[in-house]
């Protein structure tokens, strides 16, 4: 996931230059290089620049920052009734979450108050997210929520009220804002329906009587099935037809989103062209051939594996690499034969296709230096996932 987000790092830098007003161009500037100021500062500036409103209809090219907290969150900013809410713009999910003022486990997420809002309907559903960070616990609810150039308008989202996720306790994020694939909601419960007549076929295919309980779960599944079918996710509620993400190169530097980007139509040179692979349930490429290379030659390439193709997500939420032990063993050979083993620019790149493109990734984008003796909650990941 870490790899196709550094890819889109790289590949959509060139939109930094996606013909933007002449007011957001200074903005444009900070957010794709680094600055003295704090990103709490940053944020706030941020912010400020999302009061203004009026965007005349069918707008191209609208840049909003995306700030960096520690190279580890990129956060942007919504609002919601009257209410300024950070969140992460995440192509690997495609719903609204916002925790809950009232969530005691969200630790500093927890932001949002719908008593403070005049516009808030409560909704009647509830439901559990599942992340690579940690579960979450919702109630459906409804608000007036606007972002980057679109007006409020009426949107459904989940209200987190109990979390485990230890990341809250120091995030920088306040909501996970869900831009992948607008179908994606009504193809995962539509599976689910199709699971709960299967299971009712079942009897009836014996001539015998289903039980009570499960007609009645059928019902209810179908009831939400056609519920969820008339609440639009994000991307349907304003009909946004592309948008661009880009990580800034530089160590510490801040994003940027474009709205409606139209660059990659009117400059396609710049842009490597993947096809999105399956069903249109995720934003997600076929990757190919991935292997550890020394540049210049030096070495000899050791293949990772993939054999015949991997699907690979296209998640901008994620911020750092998982590979399974295999993979993460060979960079551990790779380290044993340096001779100083913090030199980590002596190690290979990762290099690999996605669709017809070829890409890769120098060391700095797959490992990191940790100073001093982990504790608390990093010393227990990396007992937990020590290779070998």
């Amino acid at each position: 996931m870490a790899i196709m987000r550094v890819v889109l790092a790289s590949v959509l830098l060139a939109a930094a230059g996606a013909r933007p007003q002449a007011d957001e161009m200074a903005l444009l500037q900070a957010m794709v290089s680094p600055e003295r100021r704090g990103p709490e500062e940053r944020l706030k500036r941020a912010m400020e620049t999302a009061r203004v409103k009026g965007v005349p209809r069918g707008i191209s090219n609208v840049v909003q920052p995306m700030i960096n907290f520690a190279n580890s969150q990129y956060v942007s900013y919504m609002t919601m009734g009257k209410q300024f809410i950070s969140g992460i713009v995440d192509t690997g999910s495609f719903e609204l979450v916002v925790f809950g003022a009232s969530c005691v486990s969200c630790g500093v997420a927890a932001h949002y108050n719908p008593a403070l809002s005049g516009t808030f309907e409560e909704g009647t559903l509830t439901t559990s997210q599942n992340y690579g960070s940690g579960e979450t616990y919702c109630y459906e609810g409804f608000e007036q929520v606007s972002i980057g150039p679109y007006p409020p308008k009426r949107q459904m989202f989940w209200e987190v009220v109990q979390a485990q996720m230890p990341i809250l306790q120091q995030a920088a994020f306040e909501a996970i804002i869900g831009v992948g694939p607008a179908e994606q909601p009504l193809v995962q419960v539509w599976r689910e329906v199709e699971y709960y007549v299967k299971d009712l076929t079942t009897y009836y295919e014996q001539a015998m009587m289903a039980p009570q309980q499960a007609i009645d779960a059928a019902e209810d599944m179908i009831k939400i099935a056609i519920k969820l079918g008339s609440e639009l996710p994000m991307l349907h509620t304003w009909s946004i037809p592309q948008f661009s993400i880009c990580m800034g190169a530089r160590n510490g530097a801040d994003g940027i989103i474009v709205w409606n980007d139209t660059t990659p139509f009117d400059k396609p040179a710049l842009f490597t062209k993947v096809p999105v692979i399956g069903s249109l349930q995720s934003w997600s490429a076929n990757l190919t051939v991935p292997a550890l290379t020394y540049p210049g030659g030096g070495g000899n390439a050791t293949s990772l594996g993939c054999d015949g193709g991997c699907e690979a997500l296209i998640d901008s939420g994620t911020s750092l690499l998982a590979a399974p032990y295999e993979v993460v063993n060979k960079i551990y050979d790779a380290m044993d034969l340096l001779e100083d083993p913090c030199d980590l620019d002596k190690l290979p790149d990762i290099t690999f296709r996605l669709g017809g493109g070829e890409f890769s990734l120098p060391p700095s984008a797959y490992m990191a230096t940790v100073e001093g003796t982990p504790k608390g909650r990093v010393k227990a990941l990396l007992e937990k996932h020590r290779p070998r």
